[in-house]
């Protein structure tokens, strides 16, 4: 027993003998610069790249075989000058000795010290780290591109060897840890005249070993604008197979932090999963529990991933919490919208069905909640590089004046206060709205600001042209504009610069309407044309709520076809041209009683007091058709209808200038007696309508009060009192 024990203490001292004489020995013997070339042509072979080598490389034995470098750059050879792709201050990798005897890896912790890559595309989409098809050595012969490094560094391999696996070779492996430290990566986009800087990369990875959660913890910063600035650091672990082709990320946390000079705090975006798995084999992905926060709002989601590699497809649910979009605004440093009504965006929320794929997304079973509003529905986007849009959506109730915006008052002259003004000399061009040598600030001329409102465009041309979108829009109860609309229904068709709407009301204003519009952008300027008809308005409530009082009422009906071409409410109008034709049944007209209005009319000529006892016309119908040519609309059968009353007419009215010049004959009639009785007419009055449409001027014509038996006995009476010739004179004057 004695024996044996010496017999294995002897062996135990040769083999320690042995392990400090190659300690002692190796690192005189073996010099690792003299292997710089077959470093540097291996790594040229395997990634087309330059590797140099400037610091000195010193060799480490016991109890780790390792080599520490100096300086490292790599270069691209097939760019101009060589640029370096990366360079590293500093590289330290080192492997146990005795664990490779039983087919293991250990490393110590990886560091590099202060890297930094350089990323560059040139102005033809051309970048410095692609890798171009590999070049196959066989033989001593083949010659390098001229990288510097010598034809006797060449490596050469055998094809027709059998690959050696990973893991007949390697039971397993354990790497302490990696570490990065004060690294840089410099994004440069020649092609779109783009830079972006990472800096302050710091990277700290814990004990690499397979099926072993793995701590990391990276930060870093990202300058996009010299003026804006994010940071993002990484928290989590990692496990992963000896495949590699399998990885979990458990209790994963991002937080990126914009830093904006505009805005008094910080924007900070955080990302939260307690569990992300990949399986590359199986090309299937897996998200749980992701949450994404910001200022107040949260978003949530379970997805699941199929054929990443292939042909990724990602699905899942997604929820956004209820959160306060102005409070939101004010976070991001934007400003918030001036409403009319300042309780309006203050509650979103919403969910929805994912389906995305690598060009198309699909957002099902979409729910929403905008202040009241509730949106249901489906949107589809296909072709992400030109995208197209297809939608069906459903709201309940939309209020769109609570959104519309205030227009912001306009700052008031600091210049004299105006009784200052009245007494300088200049009062006189002051008032007039000259401009003189001691008036610099004119006044603005009304006109001249409607004529620049109105050469404003209309429609956004550019915006227009991108848009490729077919869908439906369903709304239950909207209000715009004072108008309240219910069961409306657009089908949207816009592609290539066209736009077709075919719309519907079921109920406005007890009525209904239908309409379909075409807009073509591609023609120049823009054509647009519409078709209408409405039935069974009130056309009393209508108008109030379009003008806020209403002239007449009664049930509308109609049908308009219309048409033009420009881009400005000016061009519009008068390149306007069409046919429209409405009615009006059992209504009343405000503002004036033409019944009346031809009593007074027979009163002042026989110089009589009349006191009008109403200012308003019954009627039972009034009809009219009209057509438009450049805008000015012609009329020549208006007709209207009441007890007594009938009314004929015929003018036209310029749409541009907004001027109408028309001419109405009222026809008082005879009491009937009973209803067999034929109509009589009693007394006519013409009244000629000019002026603005805004403030209409009337003109009675008071030689058709009298009627024809009045003519004749005033004919009679004259020829027997002045004689024979003065009916003919009196004729011509009444006719």
């Amino acid at each position: 027993m004695v024996k044996l024990l010496r017999i294995t203490l002897l062996i135990a001292s040769i083999i320690l003998m042995i392990i400090i004489g190659a300690v002692i020995l190796l690192p005189l013997i073996i010099d690792p610069n003299d292997y710089r070339p077959e470093i540097e042509a291996a790594a040229y072979r395997y990634t087309e790249k330059k590797l140099v080598l400037e610091g000195s490389l010193e060799l480490t034995v016991f109890p780790w075989l390792g080599v520490t470098t100096g300086k490292v750059l790599i270069l691209n050879p097939s760019t101009p000058d060589q640029q370096a792709l990366a360079t590293i201050d500093e590289g330290q990798l080192k492997v146990k000795l005795l664990p490779l005897l039983r087919q293991k890896i250990e490393l110590s912790r990886i560091v590099l010290k202060k890297p930094i890559i350089h990323l560059i595309t040139d102005k033809e989409g051309n970048n410095n780290w692609s890798k171009k098809a590999p070049a196959k050595i066989a033989t001593a012969e083949k010659q390098l591109p001229d990288t510097g490094i010598p034809k006797n560094s060449e490596i050469i391999t055998d094809d027709t060897q059998e690959p050696v696996s990973k893991s007949s070779f390697l039971k397993e492996m354990i790497i302490a840890g990696v570490s990065i430290e004060n690294g840089r990566i410099i994004r440069i986009n020649k092609q779109k005249n783009r830079q972006t800087e990472v800096t302050h990369l710091n990277c700290e990875i814990g004990t690499l070993a397979y099926n072993q959660p793995v701590p990391v913890n990276l930060s870093m910063e990202l300058q996009r604008k010299p003026s804006q600035s994010e940071q993002l650091t990484v928290k989590g672990q990692v496990v992963f197979n000896k495949n590699l082709d399998h990885f979990k990320l458990n209790d994963v946390e991002i937080n990126a932090l914009v830093e904006k000079p505009s805005v008094d705090n910080n924007i900070v975006v955080t990302a939260r999963s307690p569990n992300i798995e990949l399986d590359w084999q199986k090309q299937d992905l897996k998200v749980e529990k992701l949450n994404v926060t910001s200022g107040n709002m949260i978003l949530s989601a379970n997805l699941v991933g199929n054929k990443i590699k292939d042909n990724p497809e990602i699905k899942g649910v997604v929820t956004l919490n209820v959160f306060n979009p102005r409070e939101f605004l004010t976070y991001l440093g934007k400003p918030v919208p001036a409403t009319k009504d300042n309780s309006s965006l203050t509650r979103l929320s919403g969910s929805f069905n994912l389906l995305a794929s690598k060009n198309s997304a699909q957002f099902n079973d979409f729910q929403a909640q905008l202040d009241d509003s509730n949106i249901a529905g489906n949107f589809h986007v296909t072709d992400f590089k030109q995208p197209a849009f297809k939608f069906n959506l459903n709201i309940d109730t939309l209020n769109l004046d609570r959104y519309s915006l205030i227009k912001p008052t306009p700052p008031k002259d600091i210049q004299a206060p105006a009784q200052e003004q009245t007494k300088a000399p200049e009062k006189s061009a002051t008032e007039s709205g000259a401009k003189t040598p001691e008036d610099p600030h004119p006044k603005p001329d009304p006109q001249t600001n409607k004529q620049k409102k109105s050469d404003t465009n209309i429609f956004p041309i550019d915006l227009l042209r991108k848009i490729n979108a077919t869908g439906i829009l369903s709304i239950s109860k909207m209000t715009t504009k004072g108008l309240s609309l219910q069961d409306l229904t657009i089908n949207f068709d816009a592609k290539n610069g066209v736009l077709k709407t075919n719309h519907k009301i079921n109920k406005l204003y007890q009525g209904h309407y239908s309409g379909n519009l075409h807009l073509d952008i591609n023609k120049q300027p823009p054509a647009i044309a519409l078709n209408e008809r409405f039935a069974r308005i009130q056309a009393s409530p209508l108008l109030k709520a379009l003008y806020g009082k209403a002239r007449l009422s009664g049930t509308l009906n109609g049908n308009t076809s219309l048409s033009s071409r420009g881009n400005t409410t000016h061009e519009l109008k008068a390149k306007l041209k069409g046919k429209v034709h409405v009615s009006l049944k059992k209504g009343v007209l405000y503002g004036f009683n033409l019944e009346e209005m031809v009593r007074k009319s027979k009163a002042l000529l026989k110089k009589k007091e009349y006191s009008p006892k109403q200012k308003h016309t019954d009627y039972s119908i009034i009809t009219a058709s009209a057509t438009i040519k450049n805008g000015l609309l012609k009329n020549e059968d208006l007709y209207a209808e009441s007890e007594r009353l009938r009314v004929s007419g015929k003018g036209t009215i310029n749409l541009v200038n907004k001027q109408l010049d028309y001419d109405v004959l009222a026809k008082l009639m005879e009491r009937k007696q009973s209803e067999d009785e034929t109509d009589q007419v009693k007394r006519s009055l013409g009244i000629n309508i000019a002026g603005s449409t805004e403030q209409p001027a009337f003109t009675l014509d008071l030689k058709s009060l009298i009627s024809e038996k009045e003519k004749q006995k005033l004919y009679d009476k004259a020829e027997k009192k002045l004689g024979k010739g003065v009916s003919n004179l009196l004729k011509q004057l009444l006719n």
